[in-house]
């Protein structure tokens, strides 16, 4: 049984913020403080083989793994009336409220592929595979909510809910952009009509009009609200693998690593503000072009009649723009989850050690010049930066959540060893 580290400092207190008073500077805790939080704790159970074949010329190591974590260090979701609907509001404890199991396995194949004179080359592969499941919170049919920042409607991104791994993506459906009045008509409410609740109200500033994001009605209740959110997206990857290579020849030699992730999902918070189309401040993205365009029917006709409007590109991915998102298009929906897989060439290296004939004339034993490179390609289809992101506020409950992720930069080394 071990404890978990990696859960940051003074958790279990309340500092103190200041604040500006008719009465001078005041000062109120930052959180609820939570005196009877303690250590994570983990129970793992394993199971491997190792296996040497030919002298050792392949080498394979398999280490299965069942591992139970209990009193889960996790942030509480509160009523708004208990504060923590703003910045600036006292914020939620952190408490011991969850159960969760982990399994997996993980694998290293290791290999001489080549073992000459002149010739040798030697590779390792690592395979890594792991399901992780909530099995238990403080209240098994409630759920826990990963939020992003105060000021947004679109700051719950992930939930926590019993069944399902940790922190997954949570939100609305999307299934394309309106493309007439007919459209906008036929479709689950997203704005009700003052006059007529069972049907959309129909208006460029004040309801739903051509070009806006259409969401998916869950449970065919003809209004699109609350209930309609679901699992939208996972940021756990399916697996991750390692490929190490060491290749030399004569007095050359050549290393190279590739890494990779399949199947984890990230969400693209940055595509909220360079796609939102609510401003000229929110539209700076190169998707833009992909925008809804409003075409006229009759080019004589009113822009505002919903009669005589129509969607120009019917392929269309980015919203209308509007200054009253009314819609709320940029509520927090699958159009911002992508598939985060990649692989990476995240090491090279090549190098020339010169021979000792030539450098006991210097009174050098050993002399060796090289060029690595790191970071050189990634193949990915993620539209951000870098598809490696991590956690967001260093919380598990909210992985791979891209908020400008600064990315992995590519360096080029060029370097002498001198052994004397």
């Amino acid at each position: 049984m071990v404890g978990n580290s990696n859960i940051g400092t003074y958790k279990f207190g309340s500092s103190m913020t200041a604040s500006s008073t008719p009465f001078g500077t005041g000062y109120r805790p930052t959180n609820i403080s939570n005196p009877d939080l303690k250590w994570e704790s983990s129970v793992q159970y394993n199971g491997g083989i190792d296996l040497g074949l030919f002298s050792d010329r392949i080498s394979l190591s398999v280490d299965a793994y069942y591992k139970t974590t209990k009193d889960l260090l996790l942030q509480v979701s509160i009523p708004s009336y208990l504060g923590g609907s703003t910045y600036d509001d006292i914020q939620s404890p952190v408490a011991n409220i969850g159960k969760m199991d982990n399994k997996g396995f993980d694998i290293s194949l290791s290999t001489h592929n080549i073992k000459g004179k002149n010739l040798n080359w030697t590779s390792n592969l690592i395979f890594s595979l792991n399901r992780g499941k909530v099995i238990a919170l403080n209240d098994d049919s409630q759920a826990l909510y990963g939020k992003l920042n105060w000021y947004s409607e679109f700051q719950t991104a992930t939930i926590t809910k019993v069944g399902q791994p940790l922190g997954v993506f949570y939100g609305y459906q999307t299934e394309g952009i309106f493309k007439d009045k007919a459209d906008i008509l036929n479709h689950a409410v997203q704005k009700a009509d003052p006059q007529n609740s069972k049907i959309n109200y129909v208006n460029k500033t004040g309801g739903v009009w051509v070009g806006d994001i259409k969401f998916v009605d869950r449970n065919d209740d003809g209004v699109i609200d609350t209930k309609d959110q679901t699992i939208i997206g996972n940021p756990n990857p399916d697996f991750t693998f390692g490929f190490n290579n060491n290749i030399t020849y004569k007095d050359f030699d050549l290393a190279f690593s590739i890494t990779g992730s399949v199947g984890g999902d990230i969400l693209n918070y940055a595509r909220v503000l360079t796609e939102g189309q609510t401003s000229i401040w929110t539209n700076q993205s190169v998707d833009v072009v992909n925008r809804a365009k409003i075409g006229l029917k009759d080019a004589t006709g009113s822009a505002t009649d919903p009669d005589n409007v129509y969607l120009l590109n019917p392929n269309a991915t980015v919203p209308r723009a509007a200054t009253n998102d009314v819609n709320r298009n940029n509520r927090m929906s699958d159009r911002f989850i992508e598939d985060g897989s990649y692989v990476r060439l995240s090491n090279i290296s090549l190098g020339y050690t010169f021979p000792k004939v030539l450098t006991k004339k210097m009174k050098i034993d050993k002399l060796r010049v090289y060029a690595s490179a790191q970071n050189l390609l990634t193949i990915t289809g993620y539209s951000g930066y870098d598809p490696e992101i991590g956690s967001y506020n260093q919380s598990a409950q909210l992985q791979n959540i891209d908020m400008g992720h600064y990315p992995t930069p590519r360096m080029f080394t060029f370097g002498i060893n001198l052994g004397f």
